[in-house]
């Protein structure tokens, strides 16, 4: 037999090897496919060998290892269907029932694509819900006033950014009552700083009634000085909160009097230099 004969044959031994391969995947259990598996790539590969003297055992090597190698890792892939972080889910089940899609969840991957502006004035209603739960969630003072500016758009829209503000109020209140009762608990550093923290929160996103932040950052500011009693380190690192809610107070006068921050480039040095902004302006306007 020539030797481009030979190679022919190689060749089509090989893809019948493949072949058999593919049909034997559908049924594992046929031992007589495999069987046929075996034979087949022995065959090629020794005809391979034999055909191409020069690279005979390289192409030998080829011819074996493809319709081999790739079978085998793809029946062990497949016997790991169905297991937990294999990638399982990856593999086309013709038997599995078509998914359904949660219009919540669609809504929610939605909103974290979208800007939060953007999906409030959309016309999906389940969009707009899930993007207002996003921004209560958060409750950042950015949050809070996108929100007012939202509710003012539709009447639906704004029902539900009630309901959102009415949330947000009875979590502010359980989280004062809790922070209160630690406080008459065991008054310590820890619970000293939670109450700052929660009052300085709410202040500063804006949930708190005009009416009532004088009275609250009154409360917060005296925690915040029993901290720096019992632990100035960790009141150190609230000076900040307590100059923007001194500011957010209308008391620039306590931003001022608060020790000078040793970088002058600092958010507390500017917002000193908005206290001194401020106390000038009400100085000028009393006069």
């Amino acid at each position: 037999m020539r030797a481009s004969r030979r190679v022919a044959l190689a060749v089509a031994l090989a893809a019948l090897s493949a072949a058999t391969w593919t049909v034997w995947m559908v049924d594992p259990a046929e031992v007589v496919l495999f069987a046929l598996v075996a034979v087949v790539t022995a065959a090629a590969s020794l005809l391979t060998a034999v055909a191409v003297p020069r690279d005979g055992w390289l192409a030998a090597a080829i011819v074996t290892v493809i319709p081999v190698a790739g079978p085998l890792v793809a029946l062990w892939v497949v016997s790991l269907r169905g297991a937990a972080g294999t990638g399982a889910d990856l593999l086309w089940d013709p038997h599995a029932a078509p998914a359904t899609i949660d219009g919540t969840e669609l809504a929610q991957r939605l909103t974290r694509a979208l800007p939060a502006y953007e999906a409030l004035v959309s016309g999906d209603p389940e969009l707009r819900r899930a993007t207002v739960g996003r921004l209560a969630s958060r409750a950042t003072a950015d949050d809070v006033q996108l929100l007012r500016c939202a509710r003012k758009r539709d009447r639906q829209l704004a029902v539900e950014v009630a309901i959102a503000f009415e949330d947000l109020d009875a979590q502010f209140a359980a989280q004062l009552r809790d922070a209160r009762a630690a406080i008459a608990a065991r008054p310590g550093a820890d619970a000293h700083a939670e109450m700052f923290s929660t009052i300085a929160r709410a202040v500063l996103a804006k949930l708190v009634e005009p009416s009532l932040v004088g009275r609250l950052a009154s409360e917060a500011r005296a925690h915040h000085d029993a901290l720096t009693g019992l632990d100035p380190a960790r009141a150190h690192a609230q000076r900040v909160d307590r100059a923007r809610l001194d500011l957010a107070a209308c008391r620039p006068e306590l931003v001022l009097a608060l020790p000078a921050p040793d970088d002058a480039t600092g958010e507390l040095a500017g917002l000193r230099t908005s206290a001194a902004y401020a106390r000038r302006a009400f100085d000028d306007g009393r006069s």
